[in-house]
């Protein structure tokens, strides 16, 4: 993962609320454990992208994937981001655009996002 982006740092870095109440200590536990593992993954259009453009590529004729590489050039404009964001956005808009030039969805994809 590289770095946090600013709204990841508010999350990470930002004051610890504290867990209701009406949680018993093992739903804190097993709160505690969620969040740690969220922390391992990247943002969730990297994340995302890299899992679609790793489907993408392995799965060339499933007509589902000129939508789903729209969706992730849509998703790196609107989503969290760090470094690597532009990177995956670019290589699905290049995919999207080489394989599926007159599909619907390369025409609704004119840019790809940094």
């Amino acid at each position: 993962m590289g770095a946090y982006s600013e709204a990841q740092a508010a999350l990470h870095d930002g004051p610890q609320v504290p867990s209701p109440a009406f949680l018993t200590d093992q739903e804190r536990r097993r709160a505690a454990e969620e969040r740690s593992a969220l922390e391992t993954i990247d943002t969730g259009p990297n994340e995302l992208g890299r899992r679609v453009l790793d489907w993408a590529r392995r799965n060339p004729t499933d007509p589902r994937v000129p939508e789903a590489l729209h969706r992730i050039v849509r998703a790196t404009r609107v989503g969290c981001t760090t470094d690597a964001t532009g990177t995956i956005s670019r290589s699905a808009f290049e995919l999207l655009h080489s394989r599926y030039p007159k599909s619907p969805w390369a025409a609704r994809t004119p840019h790809w996002f940094k």
